[in-house]
């Protein structure tokens, strides 16, 4: 049922960051390289729609790790995907003011894509394995020090979940990666984990 829940969610999540019925191909990591990252960014940018806000809005970083935590709960795959940054968001917000844009990196913009995806898959794979279907909510957020600025994105970094268990215990677990926060809106930038 797991298993079946993620397959469902690695296409649904390819189909919801979709904006065109040419977007859920893949862009070639090989062809990229030969490519400046601006020019990657437009080839990756070629069939989104442009986008200048996160969305759905979620007001804190507490909301968005409680819709992550309930959705997880539940089994509830369009749930996760709503708490994820979208590979628009990702194209238009985060990516371009991210270090790994420029040089000495510049990391064509399909390659980062490619990682931050397949690692936050892995860890709703997790996530699912872990906590699916199990009577745990959120009861707390927190997150190391301060955020790391780039540009309009500030990343909250270390953040770690207090869950509440149906016996009444609590347990401190990281369940994804950075929170991404821009103009006070705020998702989760990868469901990366150490479960």
């Amino acid at each position: 049922m797991r298993r079946a829940l993620a397959v469902a969610l690695l296409a649904a999540t390819t189909a919801s960051s979709a904006c065109s019925r040419f977007e859920a191909r893949t862009t070639s990591g090989a062809a990229d390289t030969l490519h400046s990252a601006e020019e990657s960014l437009r080839r990756f940018r070629e069939t989104l729609f442009s986008v200048d806000s996160l969305a759905p809005t979620f007001e804190s970083r507490e909301k968005v790790a409680g819709a992550f935590v309930a959705a997880i709960a539940a089994n509830d795959g369009r749930g996760v995907i709503r708490t994820l940054m979208t590979r628009a968001e990702f194209a238009w917000l985060y990516y371009p003011g991210n270090p790994i844009s420029r040089p000495p990196y510049e990391l064509p913009a399909g390659i980062a894509w490619f990682e931050l995806e397949g690692n936050s898959l892995a860890g709703v794979r997790r996530a699912l394995a872990t906590y699916g279907g199990r009577p745990v909510v959120f009861r707390d957020l927190e997150c190391s020090g301060t955020p790391v600025l780039q540009g309009a994105n500030r990343l909250w970094n270390g953040c770690i979940v207090l869950l509440g268990q149906e016996d009444g215990s609590d347990t401190a677990v990281r369940m994804f990666g950075s929170i991404l926060e821009r103009h006070g809106r705020f998702k989760l930038l990868s469901a990366a984990n150490d479960l």
